[in-house]
């Protein structure tokens, strides 16, 4: 979620697995072990105030179990090139709303 809306990713297990350097499976029995069912794996709760940069996949999912959510298909952590994307894209948003604004 942003400033100005939110959005609900779908991240499989292959791209999970790289985030995390664990298999979901293992930090789904690690998080129960340690706080019970429904608790927050460390892993995921590690990654609230980072930043990362997502390639999503736009096209509507066929399956209704995912409707309304966009499947992650790269994660990007490497800082330098979030550095990169986010001067660019807040250059390019700043010459969007100079047009029109006008």
């Amino acid at each position: 979620m942003d400033n100005t809306d939110s959005a609900s990713f779908v991240i499989f297990d292959k791209d999970a697995s790289s985030l995390f350097n664990l298999s979901c499976a293992d930090m789904i029995d690690a998080a129960q072990r340690n706080g019970g069912a429904g608790a927050v794996p460390d892993q995921i709760a590690r990654l609230v105030e980072n930043t990362l940069l997502f390639k999503v996949e736009t096209k509507p999912s066929t399956n209704q179990r995912f409707e309304q959510t966009f499947r992650v298909r790269k994660i990007c952590t490497d800082h330098t090139i979030i550095k990169e994307f986010k001067a660019k894209w807040d250059n390019e948003e700043a010459v969007i709303s100079k047009t029109t604004n006008v």
